[in-house]
């Protein structure tokens, strides 16, 4: 199945409350934690602006900041985001002028809570957990631009880890031993995670651009609970990112989540 996600460069009313969106992460038998890292297992390291971890001001005052920012519109998310045990995390991405994207991930209650939240050196807060539109408004406010595949990449990859709703298990893959499957699988599951792993055989690879029309095409590889999808995304000179995704493979053996 094909779907095409045309995300405008600049959307109204995109500052929002987080408590709306900060979501848990899915549980069950063999599902992953929520503080799993946010770089895929298995990508290269050394991209240029990679959505990894930076060496950025120090997480309490980033902390106290979104907080700060929050408080008019969700008092409770601005104390879950400075209470003990949430981590505020500031995301490498240099191509990203006048914004920063933070990691926040709440470790608290039986489940705990993760979401991606952008913070403009003006302290405002923009939701992008489940929010692509929000992504690609971002994008236009900091008046990206693209100039190369290596930051074609980093920008997608951001976009795909930032984006996730977390009502599932889902990941940048690059590879099917990076699928996440149930830890225990009866003759059933196990000719279904064969059968995908013979339809993704030679297709799976890590993101990687070209040059395209007035941008790049990128192609990324999600898992998204079962289902692992090709995200073809176009990043155009003038801020906009269009997301092709075509599902795969729809009937992987996972844990339910819940």
């Amino acid at each position: 199945m094909r779907r095409t996600h045309h995300l405008p460069g600049a959307v109204v009313g995109t500052t929002l409350a987080l408590g709306a969106l900060l979501t848990l992460t899915g549980c069950g038998t063999g599902d992953v934690d929520p503080t799993s890292p946010t770089t895929t297992p298995g990508s290269a390291p050394s991209s240029v602006g990679s959505s990894s971890p930076t060496d950025g001001p120090e997480e309490g005052d980033v902390s106290t900041r979104l907080a700060d920012a929050v408080r008019p519109q969700d008092p409770g998310l601005a104390d879950l985001v400075t209470a003990d045990g949430t981590t505020v995390t500031p995301l490498d991405t240099p191509w990203l002028t006048g914004w920063q994207v933070l990691d926040v991930l709440a470790r608290g209650g039986s489940h705990g809570s993760r979401a991606y939240v952008a913070l403009s050196d003006d302290d405002e807060a923009v939701v992008l957990a489940g929010a692509p539109e929000a992504f690609a408004d971002v994008l236009a406010r900091a008046d990206v631009r693209i100039e190369d595949e290596a930051t074609a990449v980093a920008v997608v990859d951001t976009y795909l880890d930032a984006t996730r709703s977390f009502r599932q298990w889902s990941q940048r893959i690059a590879s099917f031993d990076e699928v996440r499957l149930r830890p225990r699988l009866d003759a059933d599951a196990q000719a279904a995670a064969d059968a995908a792993r013979t339809t993704l055989a030679g297709q799976l690879a890590p993101t990687s651009a070209a040059p395209a029309g007035d941008g790049f095409d990128v192609v990324a590889w999600v898992q998204d609970g079962g289902t692992v999808a090709r995200h073809t995304v176009h990043l155009g000179a003038d801020g906009t990112l269009t997301d092709e995704v075509e599902d795969v493979v729809t009937d992987l053996p996972v844990a339910i989540s819940r």
